[in-house]
């Protein structure tokens, strides 16, 4: 008995490590992850960096974030692709700030998540049992630093056939079983 919980405590002593970016030898993608600072938001990310959208049809240079609104960025990311490495998390929380800034979506985090039928981790409750993980830290990261940009404001699963973004907007790319549209 005192062994399991003597493992048990050491697995969260580890985790809870990880969890605060503690451990500087951790790595994703080959590359070791930063020190993760909780304490670095409220954060702004400078769309105008971010990629080349045309003037016209951008409503805002500069998206700022609050805690709470890069608290659901990362949830979302987790719930929509938490099977993926941090770069495909950053794609998910990349089409989100491409929504704020675009003229034809909602303003904040909190709007483009809940708009109606727009994340199906939404609409199937998944959104609300999940928590950001050590990957959504570093896509956050890495969308910050403008490691991983993309001009995307739609994406679905590689499996989806037939679906409206397929026959309505520009394929850009696939990534980590995502397929990414303008």
């Amino acid at each position: 008995m005192r062994r399991v919980i003597a493992i048990v405590l050491t697995g969260i002593m580890t985790i809870g490590m990880m969890c605060v970016g503690t451990q500087k030898e951790t790595k994703v993608e080959g590359k070791p992850l930063p020190i993760i600072d909780t304490i670095t938001y409220p954060t702004a990310i400078d769309y105008s960096k971010l990629y080349s959208l045309k003037k016209e049809h951008r409503k805002k240079e500069v998206v700022d974030l609050t805690q709470d609104e890069a608290m659901l960025l990362m949830r979302i990311s987790v719930a929509e692709a938490g099977n993926n490495d941090a770069i495909g998390q950053s794609y998910i929380m990349q089409v989100v700030i491409n929504r704020i800034a675009s003229e034809d979506f909602p303003d904040t985090v909190g709007e483009v998540v809940y708009q109606s039928k727009q994340f199906s981790s939404v609409t199937d409750g998944r959104l609300d049992r999940t928590e950001p993980d050590l990957a959504s830290h570093y896509a956050l990261y890495l969308l910050e630093s403008q490691q991983v940009k993309c001009d995307a404001l739609f994406f679905e699963a590689t499996w989806v056939k037939d679906s409206w973004q397929s026959k309505n907007k520009k394929k850009l790319f696939e990534y980590g079983g995502h397929v990414f549209y303008r």
